[in-house]
Formats: structure tokens, C-alpha cells, sequence
């Protein structure tokens, strides 16, 4: 099956936001007590900020006319890093349905080809130690570790 990968438009907001609850949804169980139900309305607004910002990287998968995924990213100027202009990748999702197709690494691939079109330096990201899927795919692109997020409950 044919993907394509295209910028996001307002008209794709809806399912966006959808495939962005099935991620939430899955975080819930992996980190419980974290993440709050999702609020669509606030995150409608936010998404479609992003649509006009282009410091703002919103894109989406698409295979016969129905969206299976989208990647969500950043681009930031750090000045105390060495490598200064970076790219946060803040959002991967693909739906459930279409998950160990390829979907995600042709959507990282395409924020690649971005990346190397802005000059960017390195691409960042965070991802929860107990998300193993998602580990193993950013091993299998090529990310390492450098650092340890943590929290304390109070």
C-alpha cells in the first residue's frame, strides 16, 4: 500500500487529534496517573497553531484518502548546545490498526529530508522508559541516549 506524506492541513485537524488520544491513551497505561484526560478542544487550538508557525513541523501519513499517522516536531535554537539549531520530535503516532507497517520511519525520514533542508544540527527527542516500541524504533533510527528525565511525586 502507497503512503503519502504531506504537510497537515485544517481539515485533517480532527483526525489528527484522534490518533493523538490513542497515544494518550496508551501513555495512560504505561505511565498511570500522568496524563489527563485529553481536553479536544484545547488541543484542536493547539494543533492548529501549528499550521501557521513554521517553526512548527506538522505532517501527515496518508494511504487511501484515510490519514494513519502523523509526526509532530519543532525546530529550536539552543544557544547552549554545540550543535545550536536542532529539531524536537514532540509527537509520533500512528494508528493502531497500521502499527509495524513502516508508517512511522516514512514519517521520520520525511522530517529528516526537512531537517536537512533547514540546516538543521541533530534531531531530539524524549520518549517514557517504559515505552519499549517506541525505543526500539528510535534505536533502529539511529538514536542514542544522552539523558535521563525524571520526576518525584510529592
Amino acid at each position: 500500500m502507497s503512503v503519502t506524506i504531506r504537510r497537515a492541513l485544517e481539515k485533517d485537524l480532527n483526525r489528527v487529534i484522534e490518533l493523538s488520544d490513542q497515544v494518550r491513551e496508551y501513555h495512560c497505561e504505561l505511565v498511570p496517573n500522568l496524563f489527563a484526560p485529553m481536553d479536544k478542544e484545547k488541543t484542536l487550538e493547539r494543533f492548529a497553531s501549528f499550521l501557521t508557525d513554521e517553526k512548527h513541523y506538522l505532517i501527515v501519513a496518508e494511504q487511501d484518502a484515510q490519514i494513519t499517522g502523523y509526526l509532530y516536531a519543532e525546530f529550536i535554537d539552543t544557544p547552549w548546545y554545540q550543535k545550536r539549531y536542532g529539531c524536537m520530535l514532540n509527537e509520533i503516532a500512528v494508528d493502531e490498526t497500521c502499527q509495524s507497517e513502516g508508517i512511522g520511519t516514512i514519517l521520520f525520514n520525511a522530517l529528516r529530508e526537512e531537517c536537512a533542508k533547514r540546516g538543521t544540527e541533530d534531531i531530539r527527542l524524549t520518549v517514557y522508559l517504559a515505552n519499549q516500541r517506541a525505543i526500539d524504533l528510535y534505536h533502529k533510527l539511529g538514536f542514542r541516549e544522552i539523558s535521563y528525565k525524571m520526576t518525584l511525586d510529592l
